[in-house]
C-alpha cells in the first residue's frame, strides 16, 4: 500500500521578520507534535515527513513577499541651499523641531512603502514571477532550511493570491498590504522512494473564485504505487 499524509494549517499573519520566525516555529511545532503514523524512536514519534510515503502541506501559510530592503531609509543629505537652523533657534523650539522631524520621517516611510508596494503590484500585473519569487519568504526559508527542511516548495507561476478585492476575477490588489503568495502547497516523499513515484502535474491559482480576499490555489499530483515486498 501507499501511505499519504495531508497537513493543512493556517499560520501567523502579518509582515516582518518576527512574524516570519513565528511561522517557522509553528511549522516546526506541527512536525514535532503531530502524533501520526506508527514509527517511533526511543518512544518518540518521527515527524510526519518521515512517517508516510508522500506528504502534502497546504493552507494559508501567510508567508509574504519581502520588501524590507525597499523600506530602508536612504541617506538623504540636505540640499546645499538649505540653511541649517541656528543653535539658538533650536534651543527655543526643541519640541517643535522634534515633532517636525518625526512627521517628516513618517511621511518619508509612508512614501517608501507606497512606492515599494506599487513596484510589487506592477510585477504581478506584468507576470514577472521570477522577480516576485526572489522576494518570497517561504521559498527563502525552505531553501535555508529554517522551515520545512527537505520539503519541496514549488515556485509560483501565477500572480500573488493575497490581498485581493472581493468580487473581482482579475486580481485587484488592496495596496495596504504587500501582494503575497500566502496560499501554498508543499510536498515531500519518504527517503528511498524513486523520484518518479510522485509528480507535480499542476500548480495554479483560481482567480475565478471571488468570495474572499485570497485567491485559492490547487495542485494536482500523479502518485505511483509503492513497491510491494513479499517475504
Amino acid at each position: 500500500t501507499t501511505s499519504l499524509c495531508f497537513v493543512s494549517c493556517h499560520l501567523t499573519a502579518h509582515e516582518g521578520a518576527s512574524m516570519c520566525r513565528s511561522r517557522n516555529e509553528s511549522c516546526a511545532g506541527i512536525l514535532e507534535n503531530a502524533k501520526l503514523g506508527a514509527l517511533r524512536v526511543a518512544g518518540k514519534y518521527l515527524d510526519v515527513g518521515h512517517q508516510f510515503d508522500h506528504c502534502f502541506w497546504f493552507g494559508d501559510l501567510n508567508y509574504r513577499v519581502d520588501i524590507s530592503d525597499l523600506l530602508e531609509a536612504a541617506d538623504d543629505a540636505p540640499a546645499a541651499a538649505d540653511e541649517p537652523p541656528s543653535p539658538k533657534k533650536l534651543e527655543r523650539q526643541p519640541s517643535k523641531s522634534a515633532a517636525h522631524a518625526e512627521k517628516a520621517a513618517k511621511a518619508a516611510a509612508k512614501a517608501r512603502r507606497e512606492k515599494a508596494i506599487a513596484r510589487i503590484v506592477a510585477q504581478a500585473r506584468d507576470d514577472d514571477y521570477a522577480a516576485l519569487g526572489a522576494r518570497d519568504e517561504l521559498e527563502r526559508e525552505v531553501r535555508a532550511e529554517r522551515a520545512l527542511a527537505g520539503w519541496t516548495c514549488p515556485p509560483c507561476a501565477f500572480r500573488p493570491t493575497f490581498k485581493v478585492a472581493r468580487g473581482e476575477a482579475v486580481e485587484a490588489y488592496q495596496t495596504k498590504r504587500v501582494p503575497s503568495y500566502t496560499d501554498r502547497v508543499l510536498y515531500r516523499s519518504r527517503s528511498g522512494l524513486a523520484a518518479q513515484s510522485l509528480r507535480l502535474d499542476e500548480y495554479v491559482s483560481c482567480p475565478g473564485m471571488t468570495s474572499s480576499d485570497h485567491k485559492p490555489v490547487r495542485a494536482a499530483f500523479s502518485v505511483a504505487p509503492a513497491p510491494v515486498h513479499f517475504g
